[in-house]
């Protein structure tokens, strides 16, 4: 990371979310298995940021609610940081207000200065999304694509929160239907995958994994 200047950019936060979503109710592990990733490429915040996501989609499948989600998170960073002084000020702000554009003019003020693919900033859009989101997954995307800055990635963030605390069931038909339980990539061998496959292969590696186990 060093001399690094997307250092403390999103990258991290949005492939560390897979550590949130493997390590089921175990913030601690989450966040630890985070910051052995992103510490390769990322520093400070940017490291922060991946680790505090992490922890919020792990215990996402423990609780529903967003400030006990957010509060864990928190927990697992550290209190002096930037970006827990952000964490603190949306949820200052959050209690405050009732119109989450209102509460978006106010942060923006003070952290409107960041590059738009920044940790700090962008983490501020994502956690307003979830607040001001009423557990709703097609109003929380839409505040969080209307914040602006990197919205996919911010999009994909609180996807993954919502995603859990609704569970597949329950999640739109608007939002999976058009998809197809398919999806296309770029990589070599693997240009066409079925979704439900991919979610089943990475739960079982995982928990080969995490419960120290080869797979043959």
């Amino acid at each position: 990371g060093y001399l690094n200047p997307v250092r403390e950019f999103i990258g991290g936060r949005i492939r560390a979310a897979l550590y949130g979503l493997v390590a089921t109710g175990k913030p601690e592990l989450a966040a630890a298995l985070a910051y052995k990733d992103v510490a390769l490429s990322h520093t400070k915040n940017g490291v922060y940021g991946a680790m505090l996501w992490a922890a919020m989609i792990a215990w996402a499948f423990v609780s529903s609610d967003i400030e006990d989600i957010i509060g864990v998170g928190l927990s697992e960073i550290p209190g002096d940081c930037r970006l827990a002084e952000a964490v603190q000020d949306t949820l200052a702000v959050w209690r405050e207000v009732s119109d989450w554009e209102v509460a978006y003019d106010r942060l923006l003020l003070k952290y409107g200065a960041y590059h738009p693919a920044h940790t700090i900033n962008n983490t501020i859009w994502c956690l307003l999304a979830l607040l001001f989101g009423k557990n709703d997954l097609t109003r929380a995307l839409g505040i969080a694509a209307a914040c602006g800055m990197d919205t996919d990635c911010n999009c994909a963030n609180v996807g993954a929160v919502m995603g859990v605390i609704l569970g597949s069931a329950a999640l739109p038909e608007v939002w999976t239907t058009p998809l197809h339980d398919t999806l296309y990539t770029a990589v070599s061998q693997f240009r066409e995958l079925r979704i439900s496959d991919l979610a089943r292969r990475t739960a079982r590696i995982a928990s080969d994994v995490l419960n120290q186990r080869m797979t043959p």
